[in-house]
């Protein structure tokens, strides 16, 4: 862990802050960039976006959800070069469904569900 998310109360603090942030995105129909994924995170987090640590806790947090049914949140969060998620993601992806199309294409649908999906969740996070 980061010195700076050095017990499990600061590690699930800034899980759920990212989560929130990918939410809040999702609502927007919008993704975020990793850059500014960890400026809103603040410098407090000590997380960069190319940190192990950083793609852990999206890891985690992308694998919780889908799990609970709520789909790979993990799919909003991409580069700012290409306005796609890294090849970490395209790996889980790939893991977790059946993609008969490109793995571009399968990316865009599972966007687009979580948009549906948070957009008519409202209540829920």
């Amino acid at each position: 862990m980061s010195n700076l998310i050095s017990s499990s109360e600061r590690w699930q603090a800034v899980k759920k802050q990212i989560r929130r942030l990918c939410i809040d995105a999702a609502r927007d129909h919008a993704t975020v960039t990793y850059s500014d994924l960890i400026r809103a995170l603040g410098p407090d987090s000590g997380l960069m976006h190319r940190s192990p640590i950083f793609h852990r806790l999206l890891g985690q947090i992308c694998h919780e959800e889908n799990d609970a049914g709520r789909g790979l949140l993990c799919a909003l969060v991409v580069a700012k070069s290409t306005g796609m998620p890294g090849k970490g993601f395209f790996g889980t992806l790939i893991q977790e469904r059946a993609c008969p199309d490109t793995p571009e294409a399968c990316w865009e649908r599972e966007r687009d569900s979580l948009f549906d999906y948070w957009s008519s969740h409202v209540d829920e996070a």
